[in-house]
């Protein structure tokens, strides 16, 4: 009974111990600065965000012409008279520069890919910085008063 008594005192402060484990290894609040940045950063993503998805919307009406484009010129082919030969020389060009204009719009949409992949990784970056961390209401507040009214 004695040695109960001993190994239950002995294991009393490590089970105490391990209620506070969790708080010990709770990140502190953001200070003002880190909240500031984090909110600077995700306006900045934001306004991003809004840019591709302006030009997101601008190569989807190209694209939609230029498939407009190619329906007509593929009409255009039916009816072609291959005997024709300035006919012909003509829609070569027309076809030619259809395909310029392909070829182009495809370098954009691959650039516009590129930037949007690195906009989704930084923004994965900000949320894992910023997201998971707590804050004081008071430092919310006070960054606001200092931007005026963030969106």
């Amino acid at each position: 009974m004695k040695r109960l008594a001993i190994l239950t005192l002995l294991a009393l402060p490590l089970a105490a111990g391990a209620q506070y484990s969790y708080r010990d290894y709770r990140d502190a609040p953001m200070t003002r600065g880190e909240l500031r940045d984090c909110m600077e950063r995700d306006l900045y993503m934001r306004d991003r965000l809004s840019i591709l998805e302006q030009e997101k919307r601008d190569n989807d009406r190209e694209a939609d012409a230029i498939a407009r484009e190619g329906s007509r010129l593929e009409r255009e082919r039916a009816r072609l008279d291959n005997t024709n030969v300035s006919a012909v020389a003509d829609y070569n060009d027309r076809s030619e520069a259809h395909n310029r204009r392909v070829a182009e719009h495809n370098r954009r949409v691959g650039d516009m890919n590129a930037r949007a992949a690195a906009h989704n990784r930084e923004a994965g970056e900000v949320s894992s910085l910023c997201s998971t961390r707590t804050y004081y209401f008071r430092d919310l507040d006070a960054v606001r008063r200092d931007y005026g009214t963030l969106r």
